[in-house]
């Protein structure tokens, strides 16, 4: 999810490069979902969650967990210009057919005027906003929706206690309805600092079904793919 750099950091398209000769070129890599580059550069289980499955509710709780774990995020936006193409829809400011890296999400309370970060303490359900944080990669173009940079909502408080500046940084907070419009998936990567992977290679012949067994020495989360 990198594109353009203020520190001139180049590291990521030489990673870049690295990925694209092991698939044999440019060519090989462009378009397709984000999740395959992070299950190739982490070993990770990387799973996509696509916009009209399921409930709008059981969505937001995927990403609740996924940021209280710390896991990737990132996003795909639908094809809003319908050509197919990564082209800025001028309206909402979001470009179409286009990955986005998922920085955060948040859920804010109105109180007494105005909106806070909702706390772990927070029994109230009522006058709940949810929002996620996007970077458009390309480090510009931004939401111009509710709760885009300028809108009126942000106060002082809000901008830091959520880190948020009024830059054209490509980064943003919308709100998660509205996320839901434009966006046609988002993908998690389910990699940590303790994440232990292994891998088994074995060669079948046509029609062969195997089966495997595995005995877990200790209690976690563990992914089978």
């Amino acid at each position: 999810m990198f594109n353009t750099s203020k520190s001139n950091e180049i590291w990521v398209m030489l990673l870049e490069k690295g990925w694209a000769k092991v698939h044999g070129g440019y060519l090989n890599i462009s378009a397709g979902l984000t999740r395959e580059a992070l299950h190739d550069l982490t070993g990770a289980p990387a799973i996509t969650y696509f916009s009209d499955e399921g409930t709008s509710d059981h969505r937001w709780d995927i990403i609740m967990d996924a940021e209280k774990k710390n896991f990737i995020m990132s996003a795909g936006s639908d094809d809003l210009n319908g050509n197919g193409r990564d082209d800025r829809e001028e309206t909402t400011g979001i470009v179409g057919s286009h990955a986005y890296s998922m920085i955060s999400a948040v859920e804010l309370i109105y109180d007494q005027g105005s909106y806070r970060k909702k706390t772990a303490n927070d029994t109230r359900t009522s006058y709940v906003e949810r929002l996620v944080e996007l970077r458009n990669p390309w480090g510009k173009g931004e939401w111009k929706g509710k709760w885009n940079d300028k809108d009126r909502r942000w106060t002082a408080s809000l901008k830091r206690d959520l880190g948020h500046v009024d830059e054209e940084d490509g980064k943003f907070y919308m709100p998660f309805e509205e996320f839901e419009k434009y966006f046609s998936d988002f993908q998690i990567c389910y990699y940590h600092d303790t994440y232990l992977y292994s891998a088994f290679r074995y060669n079948t012949a046509k029609n062969e079904t195997l089966r495997f067994k595995f005995n877990l020495q200790k209690q976690g989360d563990y992914y089978f793919s």
